[in-house]
């Protein structure tokens, strides 16, 4: 153990040596160097950031307008199979349209940030909520196909 002290202790002194012999001009020098690296690593990454979320809107959209579809088709089906009459179905599509319409405007009322903590935030958010919807439209797609099995 003191071994391993010893050690420590002597590369520690070793290096604070070798830093120190850095005239004040090279440390100002490579401090510049590191601000400069800094600023274009957080621009790339706040160009990288603004791709992303316009990627994800892109995505988004098309995912809301295929649930568009899928809920036209659902009340089409409900209606062609006769179960128009039944008042959990019409409900249930109704709020999954609005829903669905909620989404659409959420996503495109957001405006991006450059904060990691708050995109990465809305974006996870955003995320589970479509997929709820998706799981919900899905539900009542399955639902639909046994009650007209039954009949």
């Amino acid at each position: 153990m003191k071994q391993i002290l010893n050690k420590v202790i002597s590369v520690l002194f070793f290096a604070s040596i070798i830093t120190g012999c850095n005239s004040p001009e090279e440390k100002v020098e490579k401090a510049k160097k590191n601000l400069n690296q800094a600023e274009q690593d957080l621009n790339k990454k706040q160009i990288d950031s603004a791709n992303e979320y316009q990627s994800l809107k892109a995505d988004w959209e098309k995912q809301m307008n295929e649930n568009d579809k899928i809920i036209e088709q659902l009340k089409e089906d409900k209606n062609d199979k006769k179960v128009a009459t039944d008042k959990e179905y019409n409900e249930k599509i109704a709020a999954l349209k609005k829903e669905n319409d909620e989404m659409r405007t959420k996503a495109n009322n957001y405006k991006y940030e450059s904060s990691d903590t708050k995109w990465q935030e809305f974006k996870d958010g955003f995320n589970k909520e479509m997929k709820k919807l998706g799981d919900g439209i899905t539900n009542l797609k399955n639902k639909i196909v046994k009650k007209t099995d039954k009949d």
